[in-house]
C-alpha cells in the first residue's frame, strides 16, 4: 500500500490520488513531524570488559 500512495507518476499524481481524486498529505513528512528529538542511549552500569578474543594472534 507504500506504493500507492508515495510514488509518482510524470505527471505528479500518486495512485490513491488518481483513485480518491484528491491530493493526499505527503507520507513521509507527516511521520517526520511526529519524531521530537531523539533521546541519549543509556550508559551502561557494568564496566565495558575487553573481549578476549579480539586481536588475538592466531597462527596460519
Amino acid at each position: 500500500m507504500l506504493h500507492n500512495s508515495d510514488l509518482k507518476c510524470p505527471d505528479g499524481t500518486t495512485a490513491a490520488q488518481r483513485l480518491f481524486g484528491h491530493p493526499f498529505p505527503d507520507l513521509f513528512e507527516s511521520v517526520l513531524s511526529t519524531f521530537t528529538e531523539l533521546p541519549m542511549p543509556r550508559r551502561s552500569t557494568e564496566s565495558q570488559q575487553p573481549n578476549p578474543w579480539y586481536s588475538q594472534p592466531v597462527s596460519a
